[in-house]
């Protein structure tokens, strides 16, 4: 049997084990979704570095158990400020969770719970997706997710508690796949939290896909914190959709687990504006590669890039950013910087920027470098008593720091540069530095 009807074979089986309560919208959305990720040629359509085929072999095709997991384990990144919503290899665990009251017509619950009391709620967010040109690996998440988080926040609340979103990648070749929905009313102001850990014993696939619709005047806040020492790979997107005058700011961090993809997809309405800020560590012999794309679709809209990575051992980094600006977007103004560091002598970062500029009053640019870390600062600190290996983690702690120390909520900056430090040559090393 070829891979496509194995596949397909599979899917119709889960599809049949799904709940009955689920209209029949969403079985065509994830069947359409199936045939869309089929139909890309999927063992070749990623590349050679993300072979799907490999990928998907061998993997058991449902979440895992969440019964024998230490409680410490969730509860050591969950933010003691945060309603906060935890899964396991795939399954909402709500024993894990800590749930926190929030104002009146809040919404943060698991996707689940949603399909199973307001469905049509979720029709036109996940309908959203069949607009855009996706990776295969977005497709395959929409088709076989089992369960997600919906938040809804309505018009004019601000909302001060943050909502937190934790995976935690236990299983061994385990895949699972989930979806997120965020919907912020008119004038709403939200703050959201994905933190993905991966576990020692995590060799599987977990692919997680948002929806981001913000409404006039929206302001969302978005951070996701990949974290952890297992191999698991790790696929996430983003899919922004923002009406007039509203305010999209991300922060994606990329720090540990096997292979990982990770992309965002803006849409900038009439004086909208985003903001995003990433920084990855690959290291080892892993593959971390960040795509994103912005479209000015009206005037006087604004955006601002500034990714940041490094490379050590063997591994590989990759960041293609792509601009485009539509003829009568005028009046925008982007900016992409793009800065990466190489720490040994066989890792590789490549950076593709790109312009796609279709109006004229417009002020656009980019910049990128790649090089390696000062050897005049290495010589002045080891001359003042360090040693290299301390003098190097300093500069490059340094490096990323001009990314992660924009988190403006200390405990969660804290836990970032504690995911940071966890991946850079601290052995023994002095910290009264930080």
């Amino acid at each position: 049997m070829n891979p496509s009807s194995e596949l397909t074979g599979r899917f119709d089986a889960m599809a049949q084990g799904l709940p009955r309560s689920h209209p029949g919208w969403l079985a065509d959305l994830r069947r359409e979704c199936m045939q869309g990720f089929v139909s890309s040629g999927f063992e070749g359509s990623a590349g050679r570095h993300w072979p799907l085929a490999s990928c998907l072999a061998g993997r058991t095709l449902k979440p895992g158990e969440t019964g024998t997991l230490d409680a410490a384990i969730p509860g050591a990144y969950q933010l003691t400020s945060a309603h906060s919503l935890v899964f396991v290899d795939g399954l909402y665990a709500p024993h894990l969770s800590r749930v926190k009251t929030l104002p009146d017509g809040v919404i943060a619950d698991p996707l689940s719970r949603v399909l199973e009391t307001d469905p049509e709620s979720l029709r036109m967010p996940m309908e959203h997706l069949l607009d855009r040109n996706n990776h295969p690996l977005s497709d395959w998440v929409a088709a076989w997710f089992y369960d997600g988080v919906y938040v809804y926040v309505p018009p004019r609340v601000q909302l001060e508690c943050p909502i937190q979103i934790v995976h935690i990648h236990a299983g061994n070749s385990t895949m699972v796949s989930h979806r997120h929905i965020i919907r912020l009313a008119p004038g709403a102001e939200a703050r959201v939290l994905e933190t993905h850990v991966s576990l020692q014993t995590a060799t599987g696939f977990s692919g997680t896909t948002r929806e981001i619709l913000l409404a006039e005047n929206a302001g969302l806040h978005h951070y996701t914190l990949q974290c952890g020492v297992g191999d698991a790979s790790h696929y996430g997107s983003v899919h922004v959709g923002s009406e007039r005058d509203a305010r999209f700011h991300q922060h994606h961090l990329a720090l540990g687990g096997g292979r990982s993809l990770a992309e965002t997809g803006v849409e900038l309405g009439q004086n909208s504006s985003c903001e995003l800020d990433g920084f990855f560590h690959a290291h080892g012999k892993r593959h971390v590669e960040i795509n994103t794309l912005i479209e000015h679709v009206a005037p006087h809209g604004s955006s601002r890039e500034h990714y940041r990575g490094m490379a050590n051992d063997q591994a590989r980094g990759v960041f293609n950013g792509k601009v485009v600006v539509y003829p009568h977007a005028q009046k925008t103004v982007a900016e992409m910087q793009n800065r990466n560091l190489l720490l040994s002598g066989e890792a590789e970062i490549d950076s593709t920027p790109q312009l796609e500029i279709h109006a004229d009053d417009v002020r656009c640019s980019h910049g990128v470098t790649v090089g390696q870390l000062d050897a005049e600062a290495i010589f002045f600190l080891t001359s003042r008593g360090l040693s290299e290996t301390e003098a190097r983690t300093m500069l490059s702690f340094a490096f990323a720091y001009e990314v992660i120390g924009k988190i403006d909520q200390a405990e969660q900056r804290q836990q970032a540069l504690n995911a940071l430090l966890a991946t850079l040559p601290q052995t023994d090393i002095r910290q009264d530095w930080l």
